[in-house]
């Protein structure tokens, strides 16, 4: 699926993509609260600045995206993604879901995970340079 034709969908309404192929496209700045993008395909999506807030992507492959200053969002569901050599820089998420979630060789700078589930989360590799986890549960 083409970027343009999601955001289409999604302004018509549209908020369940599980399973959707999305790899290589850009989301910079769009807001797709509410979302369902379980099992998607986001490998080496660009989502800077974009507003996930209260999205679904559990166990949705995350390998590479980059996010660069403000991916932001409150109460999205990580749990299972893959999340593997993702650059994140300068963002905020609140009280998301990242149970189980794979960060092997990720790097996180400046980056703002308040009261975040990080339980059972492996960051074996992972570069982690002024990043808050506070009032995370790990």
């Amino acid at each position: 699926m083409k970027a343009e034709n999601l955001l289409e969908l999604y302004k018509q309404g549209q908020r369940e993509f599980p399973g959707v192929d999305l790899s290589g496209l850009y989301f910079d700045g769009e807001d797709l609260s509410g979302i369902n993008l379980a099992g998607a395909n986001l490998h080496e999506t660009e989502l800077s600045e974009t507003n996930l807030a209260n999205a679904n992507l559990q166990n949705a492959d995350l390998r590479g995206v980059k996010i660069i200053a403000e991916l932001f969002g409150q109460n999205i569901d990580f749990s299972g993604a893959n999340f593997e050599g993702t650059g994140m820089y300068e963002g905020i998420i609140q009280e998301a879901n990242f149970s189980r979630a794979n960060f092997r060789g990720a790097s996180f700078a400046q980056f703002l995970m308040t009261e975040c589930n990080c339980s059972n989360v492996d960051f074996t590799n992972a570069w982690l340079s002024e990043t808050d986890f506070s009032r995370g549960i790990f």
